[in-house]
């Protein structure tokens, strides 16, 4: 016959589970919290214009009384990985209403599509490389505004000439950004540009920017204490 349990080697073995149970929840919440604290965290992506380092452009046009159509000009979109992970098959897709015409690189399709409630828009498809944590991407785009005539001349004439007042006032055009990943949710974002007379534009901005045209094409530059602000 097999030798009979005690209550005292019962207790000491309901004791020892016990604590070896205690142990190992232990070391499952120290594994857990180690996990939580030095894992890496999500990719994060973020999109802004590479000249401000803002979601906003302040930007004094070139004026040609010709045409309601303002000529190319040269921007860049800088894409971000604010998080500690790799964004693979990032995508980037731009909206804009008809007040704007824009081409991309790295584009891959233009098609319609609708902002609510009932605003007609074309789309821009770009597919973009992997993002490391930390690092951007620069698109480089080409944009050109419709400015009617009347407030291209406004920007053109001394300040104190103007009657209507409301011509002063800045034109703002915007681009809807969707921002995405096999990891990263879409993300919208709605750049704006904000076209005007400079002195009008510095009043909002304390960065104001404008084209410049060189040997080497043409170029949106920062404007400085020699520029012809006001």
């Amino acid at each position: 016959m097999g030798k009979k349990r005690t209550p005292a080697t019962t207790s000491r073995a309901e004791k020892a589970i016990f604590w070896v149970g205690s142990l190992c929840g232990i070391v499952v919440s120290v594994i857990t919290i180690h996990e939580k604290i030095l894992a890496p965290s999500p990719a994060r992506l973020a999109v802004a214009f590479f000249e401000s380092a803002t979601q906003t452009l302040s930007l004094v046009p070139p004026i040609d009384t010709a045409s309601e159509l303002t000529e190319e000009i040269p921007l860049q979109l800088k894409v971000q990985n604010l998080g500690g992970r790799a964004s693979g098959n990032t995508k980037l897709y731009l909206a804009y209403n008809h007040s704007l015409e824009v081409t991309a690189e790295y584009q891959k399709e233009q098609r319609p599509t609708w902002n609510a409630p009932n605003e007609p828009l074309r789309q821009l498809s770009l597919a973009i490389e992997n993002i490391n944590p930390g690092e951007s991407y620069l698109i480089p785009v080409k944009i050109r505004f419709r400015v009617p005539k009347d407030i291209q001349r406004a920007m053109r004439q001394p300040r104190g000439e103007i009657v209507d007042q409301k011509q002063l006032l800045p034109r703002g055009f915007q681009i809807f950004s969707d921002l995405s990943s096999d990891t990263v949710p879409n993300v919208r974002t709605v750049l704006e540009i904000l076209l005007g007379r400079c002195d009008v534009l510095q009043e909002r901005s304390a960065d104001v920017f404008w084209v410049g045209h060189g040997t080497e094409g043409v170029s949106v530059l920062k404007v400085k204490e020699d520029y012809p602000c006001r």
